[in-house]
């Protein structure tokens, strides 16, 4: 805002003085208000830029923030769940998973705090990541979970 400010009181101030200018036949005096036009011209254009650099960051962090918030939102569909042996992973809601027919599964709680969407394979005593291989035990099993050769995500 102050960049603004400063913008705009150059560039006033630059006209006042070619207003000035405008009537006077000595040839020093328009050269002095020539220059500190030019002087005024540079401290607006100097301003100018400085604003079109912060409109770009500002541009630049809200693209940051909305694909943040596109990604924490495919989260979402998912709510933690317990496993009979104490464990958690997040489980798709049976809502969620109907209403897309996408096959019920879990994904991986490890990978889903570095904004992550990892499946789970599922094994009969516990489920594990493939991409950083954490192991959730579940020793009672699961008979709702379908096995790991039936997942496909797409």
């Amino acid at each position: 805002m102050l960049e603004i400010v400063s913008a705009f009181g150059a560039v006033k101030s630059a006209l006042e003085i070619a207003k000035t200018a405008k009537d006077t036949t000595d040839e020093f005096k328009i050269s002095t208000a020539m220059s500190e036009i030019m002087d005024k011209l540079t401290s607006a254009q100097s301003a100018l830029l400085e604003m079109q650099l912060e409109h770009q960051n500002l541009i630049d962090e809200n693209q940051e923030l909305r694909k943040k918030l596109s990604q924490e939102a495919q989260f979402d569909k998912y709510s933690l769940k317990r496993t009979s042996s104490g464990g958690v992973v997040w489980q798709i809601k049976n809502d969620i998973a109907e209403y897309e027919g996408i096959i019920e599964h879990a994904i991986c709680p490890k990978c889903r705090v570095e904004s992550r969407l990892m499946p789970l394979d599922y094994y009969v005593t516990h489920y594990q990541c493939r991409y950083c291989n954490v192991l959730i035990p579940d020793q009672d099993g699961n008979q709702n979970q379908p096995s790991s050769s039936d997942w496909n995500p797409y």
